[in-house]
């Protein structure tokens, strides 16, 4: 999948999927004949988890998949169908949603959770609007595009997309966060060096305004060379690399007087872009109780880890409401220490859901983990990839399946080909840098490195530094292949 990118308008179009009128919350419906107050409806590309009433859901996913059709419309070079769906979880309990996001967090994007993007947001009220889903929904969009995005420059991004709104048939951006432009009026705006240091703690509201102004500046008065800095990034220059080259007129102390100048005349340029119609099918249901645990130990696994003490706890609790839960059953084989326990979920789980592709992914991850060397079950990854044949996942276990049997160049076609499916996902990149090594291709093996080096906002811990040295030592130790 990729972006075509164009002077002055190649960011803007992403507000085509980003673009979300305001829905009031309605009042939160009884509990269903399953137990449980949530329901999800499923649309073409999106999952939509929420205790609102069912239309209310149904809603928001047309909205969400009109606006899609749009912004495909309008650049987005996807070849094809989107690979992965992205489910979102509104939570109308802003407790809950503190539990799992975190106190100083109003929204978050995980990916991947059981082998697609989650992201859980409050539930939409007059307030919001839809700002903290549009701000995660950019976070998602933008790093399939584009691996490596110093912090400012991400959250600047969605930051300055999550007020896209739907004004007479026209997606309008650049409309002001009140609350970001408050927190850098009266001497707050950080200087250029405070916003560009990845390095320091950014969970604050000054740096989030002066990244959204950085952005709304680029995008108003210089979106061309704008455009070139992410050329740059995109094609592995560093951000003191892309910035010289793009804006060799705004370093230093210019660029802190040019941004309060921008501030203080305040003119914040809105633009937009015509919106197509499209008509989408949705199908809605009520949870059952087990649905919802099961749910709630997905966003858990993403939190804290498959193995923490919540997680396990929605497991267990959506396994004894219903045994052959299919998610449930998926993250209870994949947390399993023990091989053969392992194997016997895995057992159950494709026996009783044969036309799942969850079922079969996760058997061949369990494979893959406890029995490497052993004989490939009986088609589970060709079974999965017949269901969902641009699975990103799924691809790269039938890379190390090609590996096993021979096939070098099937092997590196293929993870190429999964990679290019999220080339931002590092769970993907790991596991192309252990197939590369495995097969002494140590070229190929360091621009993966790199990226994992530099992709998302975290360093590398130590233990995860080590493992990268190890996988890039083993690599050079073998001899070439012939």
């Amino acid at each position: 999948m990729s972006y075509r990118i164009a002077a002055r308008a190649s960011w803007a179009r992403l507000s085509c999927l980003l673009a979300l009128s305001c829905l009031a919350a309605g009042c939160r419906p009884p509990r269903g004949p399953g137990g449980s107050a949530f329901s999800r409806v499923d649309s073409p590309h999106f999952s939509v988890f929420s205790d609102l009433p069912v239309a209310d859901i149904e809603l928001q996913a047309r909205r969400l998949e009109q606006l899609l059709a749009a912004f495909l419309e309008h650049g987005w070079d996807a070849h094809g169908e989107l690979p992965l769906k992205v489910n979102v979880v509104m939570l109308s309990d802003r407790e809950r949603l503190h539990e799992v996001t975190g106190e100083k967090i109003g929204g978050l994007m995980f990916s991947p959770l059981l082998f697609e993007p989650w992201i859980v947001v409050p539930t939409p009220d007059r307030k919001n609007d839809l700002q903290t889903l549009c701000h995660e929904l950019t976070h998602s969009l933008a790093f399939q595009v584009m691996p490596y995005q110093p912090h400012w420059f991400s959250e600047g991004l969605a930051s300055y997309f999550q007020t896209a709104v739907v004004e007479d048939g026209r997606f309008v951006l650049g409309k002001v966060p009140i609350p970001l432009l408050a927190s850098v009026l009266h001497g707050q705006l950080l200087n250029h060096a405070q916003i560009f240091d990845d390095t320091a703690d950014h969970w604050n509201a000054r740096f989030y305004g002066s990244a959204w102004l950085l952005v709304h500046y680029l995008m108003s008065e210089h979106a061309d060379a704008f455009v070139k800095y992410q050329v740059e990034l995109a094609r592995g220059q560093s951000h003191a690399q892309a910035w010289a080259r793009a804006f060799p007129a705004h370093q230093g102390d210019r660029l802190d007087e040019q941004l309060r100048q921008y501030l203080r005349r305040a003119q914040f340029v809105n633009v937009s872009f015509p919106m197509g119609e499209t008509s989408v099918l949705t199908r809605g249901k009520a949870l059952h109780l087990a649905d919802e645990e099961s749910m709630w130990a997905i966003l858990w696994t993403g939190k804290s880890g498959p193995r923490s003490a919540q997680a396990a706890r929605h497991t267990e609790l959506a396994l004894r409401l219903d045994p052959d839960q299919v998610s449930a059953l998926a993250l209870a084989a994949l947390a399993e220490r023990d091989p053969a326990t392992a194997q016997a979920r895995v057992s159950r789980l494709t026996s009783s859901h044969p036309d799942s592709w969850l079922a079969w992914l996760t058997a061949a991850l369990v494979h893959e983990k406890t029995a490497p060397s052993a004989a490939e079950p009986p088609s589970a990854v060709d079974r999965a990839l017949s269901l969902v044949p641009r699975q990103p996942f799924a691809l790269m276990l039938k890379a190390y399946e090609l590996a096993r049997q021979g096939d070098r160049v099937g092997a590196l076609a293929t993870s190429r080909r999964a990679l290019r499916q999220q080339p931002s996902n590092v769970d993907l990149l790991w596991h192309r840098a252990s197939l590369l090594s495995g097969l002494s291709e140590c070229g190929p093996l360091m621009d993966v490195a790199r990226t994992i080096r530099q992709v998302g906002h975290t360093r590398l811990s130590a233990q995860q530094q080590a493992e990268l040295e190890r996988i890039l030592q083993r690599c050079f130790r073998q001899p070439p292949p012939n």
